[in-house]
């Protein structure tokens, strides 16, 4: 269903645009202050993919200073070049699940690449994001043609998380969702911002961006501040039960 080598040459060209991006930095630092949350010192860590690579590796490497760090594409974790007998104790993909083909065989290799209680911590976009420019896309099409071309790819439900991480062989599970608003003058805009930190649509066989027609249709609504969201899914996992160990203080008032 996706091209990740397109998704893969996105994300480089965009990589500029992602190191001044105030949305991606709170991504990473998210997952960062999760991590910071679990009483364990990490050693052998894999990043998937990770945007804002040297950001994250420094932050690891502060905080854990005799690791080890292989960073790698996920197109090489699904194919299963790297990850093969390795055994990390700790896995972090900033914000790419929802690339993912398929989903339960990636994290069944997840599964396989970790210690009994190594801990894999992820977020992505899930289902119900883009919904407004998702609905504006089909209204617009619609004016022009019968048929509909799928512009924005299928997110992975919030409900359908826990089954999948649970099928995969994840016995403890921390799952949380957020929306996290975002504000353009346009659809354009947004549109244009989505293409300009590698997200946009990477399906494979898709020949059919939007039309001039919708273009023009679009361009009409320059002045419309338009708003939409991402809801935001984060879930930290572990093979094994009673392995996610918090720092009591933490959580101390």
């Amino acid at each position: 269903m996706f091209n990740i080598n397109k998704l893969l040459h996105n994300r480089l060209k965009a990589k500029e645009f992602i190191e001044n991006s105030a949305f991606h930095h709170f991504l990473c630092d998210d997952l960062i202050d999760r991590l910071g949350q679990i009483n364990k010192v990490f050693k052998n860590i894999l990043l998937i993919s990770p945007i804002l690579e040297n950001k994250i590796q420094k932050q690891l490497k502060n905080k854990y200073y005799n690791c080890s760090i292989i960073s790698q594409n996920v197109f090489e974790v699904e194919n299963s070049i790297v990850i093969n007998q390795q055994n990390f104790d700790l896995i972090l993909f900033p914000f790419g699940l929802h690339w993912i083909e398929d989903v339960q065989h990636f994290l069944k290799q997840i599964y396989g690449a970790l210690s009994k209680d190594g801990v894999f911590i992820c977020n992505f976009a899930g289902g119900g994001s883009l919904s407004n420019l998702r609905l504006k896309l089909i209204e617009t099409e619609s004016k022009y043609s019968n048929n509909h071309y799928l512009h924005i790819s299928p997110f992975i439900q919030f409900q359908h998380v826990v089954s999948l991480l649970q099928q995969a062989g994840f016995n403890e599970n921390i799952i949380d969702f957020e929306t996290v608003e975002l504000e353009y003058d346009s659809p354009l805009k947004l549109m244009k911002a989505l293409k300009n930190c590698g997200e946009s649509n990477v399906m494979a066989n898709i020949t059919h961006s939007i039309t001039k027609d919708m273009y023009t249709e679009l361009k009409k609504q320059e002045a419309v501040n338009f708003i939409d969201i991402v809801n935001l899914i984060t879930f930290v996992s572990t093979p094994t039960k009673q392995s996610i160990k918090l720092f009591e203080k933490r959580f101390i008032n």
